[in-house]
């Protein structure tokens, strides 16, 4: 019998150190230990954020990064490097499976870290972060190089071709609606581009109103419509596509310049002094009165709430040394307390 142990003990401790030698094992473990433990013990929030490997980086879009994944606490680990820089991409509906865009390639990860590649676009290259329809689907807007650009909806999980639409010359960086029968895209045609939304389908355009600007989607496939004139006092409301009127959601005495919204969680952000690049960041929820989570400085590129809406991420630009500098972070709701994912070099943060 002791012969047995001993003999079971040494099989051990050789299959341990062959797994701990051969990088694919050992990830493989790694990543089975730590999805059972985030399973167990999941984290208050989970996200991923693209940390970019030069610190004089410009951040442009050819720039190398490293794709980091967090949960419950920063810095994260990383996970990937991206040759091409990234396209911020979101998490799907349940929170389990999040896209991120890297030159013509899309990635998909999960909530515990794990990123594989999804597809490789070949000669398209995507003009705007690729987006969720439901849980199953990913859509993305995508061009060769020239004026037309494309809608490819991609299945998931078999990144096989579901559907693949053109959009007139000129028309660029599409965001879809829900249902992906509308796109929030813009119009390089007339002048300085301009928000419109576009019907793929029946190919009709649906042009914003004098002091209107079209801003995003909610879950129930309504529009966000911003109206008012830059810099100066606006207010956020959602209708229904093609209609009137509509919901007034948040009256602000400065510009609300982004929306993003998960789920019954909306995100926005007001500047309020332009030169001073004042900006404050509101949550709305859906049967409450909007609330300000948090006023700072510098240029925000995009607030997201979290799932549950206790967190907000965001990104921040500044200018230091003629130079272009970059950080992410969350804002804990409930405190109003920011935790930055780096000092600089990192954005494109996202929540589950």
């Amino acid at each position: 019998m002791k012969r047995e142990v001993a003999t079971f003990g040494v099989l051990s401790a050789l299959l341990v150190l062959v797994v701990g030698a051969v990088p694919p094992f050992r990830a493989a473990v790694v990543d089975t230990v730590r999805a059972a433990w985030d399973a167990r013990f999941p984290g208050d929030w989970s996200g991923y954020y693209v940390v970019y490997d030069d610190p004089e980086s410009d951040l442009s879009s050819d720039d190398p990064a490293q794709l980091f994944f967090a949960s419950g606490s920063f810095p994260g680990r990383a996970v990937r490097v991206l040759s091409n820089g990234a396209s911020v991409g979101g998490w799907s509906a349940d929170g389990e499976r999040f896209v991120v865009g890297s030159g013509n390639r899309l990635y998909l990860g999960d909530r515990h870290g794990s990123v594989s590649l999804l597809a490789d676009l070949r000669e398209f290259r995507p003009t705007w972060g690729p987006a969720w329809i439901a849980d199953r689907e990913v859509v993305v807007s995508v061009t060769t190089g020239g004026t037309t650009t494309w809608l490819l909806r991609l299945d998931a999980r078999t990144a096989q071709l579901v559907d693949q639409r053109g959009l007139p010359d000129g028309f660029f960086s599409s965001v879809p609606s829900p249902a992906s029968d509308w796109v929030l895209t813009f119009d390089g045609t007339t002048g300085p581009p301009t928000r419109v939304l576009y019907d793929p389908l029946e190919r009709r355009t649906v042009r914003p109103a004098a002091h209107e600007t079209f801003q995003g989607w909610l879950p129930d496939g309504r529009v966000l419509v911003v109206t008012g004139d830059w810099p100066g006092p606006s207010e956020l409301v959602a209708r229904p596509v093609a209609a009137a009127g509509g919901e007034a959601l948040l009256t602000s005495r400065g510009w609300l310049a982004r929306t993003s919204s998960n789920g019954r969680h909306l995100a926005v952000t007001e500047v309020i002094d332009p030169e001073r690049q004042t900006w404050s960041v509101w949550l709305i929820t859906q049967g409450t009165a909007p609330a300000r989570v948090i006023e700072g400085a510098g240029s925000d590129i995009g607030a997201r709430p979290s799932g549950d809406g206790r967190f907000i991420s965001f990104s921040e630009l500044s200018t230091r040394d003629e130079a272009l500098r970059a950080r992410a972070g969350v804002i804990e709701v409930a405190t109003g307390r920011v935790n930055y994912a780096c000092g600089s070099g990192c954005a494109g943060l996202a929540l589950r």
